[in-house]
């Protein structure tokens, strides 16, 4: 009787180890779980954290150079260059860039022949650029002898935001994209100030060719004048669409980075003036707007 005992005691302790390992293993998978969800929820908070402050960071520094720029137009000087320039906090980098709305083509004024140019200045070809200033021109209720096929004539709208462009039709992704940096809608300028212009708005312009537009940009970046009596401008040739800028209405485009790699970017808009209790209003401020700090010179 005896002797038989040890073997259902042996079994006894087996099963009790086996429950015991598996209950070790079971709480082990707990903890390996727990610290899992601890370092997952720590990221997120260091992911937000840093996200905030890159946000903070950008839009204090479109307040500087808005602030900066105010004090150029106190000074008589509101012109802005539109290169990027960096800027640094602490540990937080970005760059920044205020640009004067009327070097672009403003979509609620243009012409037929600008906004056709522009489109075929960001590669397109004719037939696409005449059909997109059509469904341009007939947005806004306007009449041109060349779009005598477009049926889509409306009662005289107005585009309150460069983004309306894709709810044209053949107005693809792609091509939106290309144009949003050389268009706007705040300038109200039936052309553009070519001292302040992009490259494809430059090469919108009736009789502007690559050549001419870039020994343009090229003198414009240098600020070197052509001789005695001379400017930079007598590059290109007299236009009617090319117009000197009231230096008022401005973009200031703002990056932020933070050592974690989270990167935030503002747009701006603002009409100076007002007087001194409001010396700028603001048009427009969207968050994370596309990177536009292609330098001036290149565009």
């Amino acid at each position: 009787m005896t002797g038989s005992a040890h073997p259902r005691a042996d079994r006894q302790r087996g099963a009790v180890l086996i429950v015991v390992l598996w209950c070790a293993g079971l709480v082990a998978a707990l903890l390996l779980a727990a610290l899992g969800t601890g370092r997952t929820d720590a990221l997120v908070a260091r992911n937000a954290v840093d996200q905030a402050r890159a946000q903070l960071a950008a839009e204090g520094a479109a307040q500087l150079a808005l602030a900066r720029l105010l004090i150029r137009r106190a000074e008589g000087r509101p012109s802005a260059s539109g290169d990027p320039e960096p800027w640094s906090d602490g540990d937080i980098a970005g760059r920044v860039a205020v640009i004067d709305e009327n070097g672009r083509i403003d979509i609620n004024e243009a012409s037929f022949e600008m906004l056709a140019g522009l489109v075929q200045a960001v590669g397109r070809g004719e037939a696409e650029a005449s059909a997109l200033a059509c469904a341009i021109l007939g947005f806004r209720g306007a009449i041109d002898s060349r779009c005598a096929a477009v049926s889509s004539i409306q009662a005289g709208q107005v585009f309150a935001a460069t983004a309306q462009l894709a709810a044209l039709p053949g107005a693809d992704p792609a091509l939106v994209a290309a144009l949003v940096p050389h268009v706007t809608v705040h300038s109200g300028a039936f052309g553009i100030d070519p001292a302040a212009a992009t490259r494809e708005a430059l090469l919108a312009v009736p009789g502007h060719s690559p050549g001419i537009v870039a020994q343009f940009l090229l003198r414009r970046a240098a600020r070197a004048p052509l001789g005695e009596g001379g400017s930079v401008y007598d590059v290109l040739p007299p236009s009617r669409y090319l117009t000197a800028s009231p230096g008022v209405v401005f973009v200031i485009h703002a990056e932020a980075v933070v050592p974690g790699g989270a990167v935030y970017r503002v747009e701006h808009v603002v009409r100076l003036g007002g007087g001194d209790d409001r010396p700028y209003r603001t048009l427009a401020w969207r968050a994370q707007p596309p990177p536009r700090f292609a330098s001036q010179a290149a565009r």
